[in-house]
């Protein structure tokens, strides 16, 4: 029996092993690190998942638990959790991979390997930023594990460096949780996240956004007390001249990311002129025959959508490698054309899913409306709601009666102001066993129910 190892249980690493799967693969072992499947999809509680593979917005938790559901119960799938890659090595017709567990270190083999092993954060000793070393930093991902999952605050007045998508969604997160967001610091002169998101996670909560400029300094010895922010010129050097202090316990930073191909690099695996990613064909396989290579370790997406498209069509090459059949050329989806940039505060920019329309509304001289720019009916509606009482669906956490944090969504839109109201509301909640109920609705006392985004 011939058997394919996929290495990393995330979007990818799933939609690989469901590939391989629906290709005919023998055998499908489905290695992750971590106790759950899922990846960074656990702590992504924040809808807009999902829109192109399941035509649904979805939280990441949900997303996570669909796609594993789908994949769970074939018998022709192992699983092994909390366990290590190690390293690979080809020996005779086969690689060997070793795997480190609760069982020890050992060597397994393997007729055909996909890697999709995600990427890590830059961290502050990559930024080089001057100033002392005290508590309260921390990267945008590690914020968003303690408050989603952890059920821990990183601090009370935070300064976020990056206006990437992770950055902006964590400002509107800490927000709703109670934390004062002073600032988004992004030394581009343009924000990288979607429209959309500064719309919503930004201008709704009045958070200000310093495009142009970059933290130049940490003050503080034993916790963070403020940092010196700076403009930078055209060559991104700092304009000392014009700094200014920021007070704050916490800053956060969302500053990239980096593909996990530590592994691949080691077994001697092409890597691209100039970068430290690995090098693929058109079949996503690596220079080393039968191994693949997808999703954000291949390089960093910005949708799940096509992580998962992608992951599927590695697996896929996978199964016909193995069957030493004709590979299949993958074809990168265009599954959104999300706008960027930053807009104004009267721009109206839907935010019912990552593409992000901007709308443009047109009064004749019988006042009557004309509505434009919106890429499906729903926009219409969206003004329509926006021009009353904006709203939005409120995603977040509540604690189970164990301790664990189960994530959350509004049922239906809470109005902006009311929203940080709902989500104290479900703070104060502890679910037991039997409040959660078939249909995941969650009763929550004022408000419209919340429904419960787990397995």
């Amino acid at each position: 029996m011939k058997k394919i190892i996929v290495v990393g249980g995330g979007a990818a690493g799933i939609a690989a092993a469901q590939g391989a799967l629906d290709a005919g693969a023998d055998s499908v072992w489905l290695i992750d690190r971590n106790k759950e499947l899922g990846g960074i999809l656990r702590q992504c509680i924040h809808d807009g998942f999902g829109l192109n593979k399941y035509k649904a917005s979805m939280t990441g938790p949900e997303y996570a638990v669909r796609s594993i559901s789908e994949i769970y119960d074939n018998p022709r799938l192992h699983i092994s959790r909390s366990t290590n890659v190690i390293g690979v090595k080809k020996h005779n017709d086969e690689y060997q991979i070793q795997i480190q567990n609760s069982e020890g270190l050992k060597w397994v083999g393997a007729n055909s390997i996909v890697f999709a092993t995600g990427c890590r954060e830059k961290t502050r000793g990559m930024l080089m930023i001057p100033g002392t070393r005290p508590a309260g930093i921390f990267t945008a991902g590690l914020a968003q594990r303690l408050v989603n999952i952890e059920n821990v605050m990183p601090g009370k007045r935070v300064v976020i460096l990056g206006s990437g998508d992770i950055g902006l969604i964590m400002a509107r997160r800490l927000c709703l949780e109670g934390a004062e967001v002073a600032a988004v610091i992004e030394i581009m002169k343009d924000s990288g996240g979607l429209s959309r998101n500064i719309r919503q996670c930004l201008l709704d909560f009045d958070i200000p956004l310093y495009t142009g400029h970059t933290v130049s300094k940490i003050i503080g010895r034993e916790r963070v007390q403020a940092v010196e922010i700076c403009e930078v010129d055209d060559n991104l050097s700092v304009k000392k001249e014009t700094a200014q202090i920021i007070d704050c316990d916490t800053l956060i930073l969302s500053v990239g990311l980096i593909p996990e191909n530590e592994i691949l690099s080691a077994a001697g695996a092409e890597l691209c002129d100039g970068t430290e990613n690995v090098k693929t064909d058109s079949y996503l396989q690596t220079s080393l025959d039968g191994v693949f290579l997808c999703g954000n370790s291949r390089y960093v997406h910005d949708l799940v959508d096509r992580v998962s498209a992608e992951g599927y069509a590695a697996g896929q090459n996978a199964a016909l490698f193995i069957k030493m059949q004709n590979l299949i050329e993958f074809q990168d989806p265009v599954t959104m054309n999300a706008i960027k940039g930053i807009p104004q505060k009267t721009d109206i920019f839907c935010v019912l899913c990552p593409n992000g329309c901007r709308i443009k509304v047109d009064v004749n001289e019988k006042g009557e409306r004309n509505i434009s720019g919106n890429g499906c009916p729903k926009g219409v509606n969206f003004v329509e709601q926006e021009s009353k009482t904006p709203s939005r669906i409120v995603t977040t956490t509540v604690k189970g009666e164990s301790g664990r944090l189960i994530p959350v969504k509004s049922s239906l839109p809470i109005s902006l102001d009311k929203a940080a109201s709902y989500v104290k509301e479900c703070q104060n909640m502890i679910l037991s066993k039997n409040d959660l109920k078939e249909d995941r609705r969650i009763r929550v006392a004022g408000f419209p129910d919340a429904i419960g985004c787990y397995d």
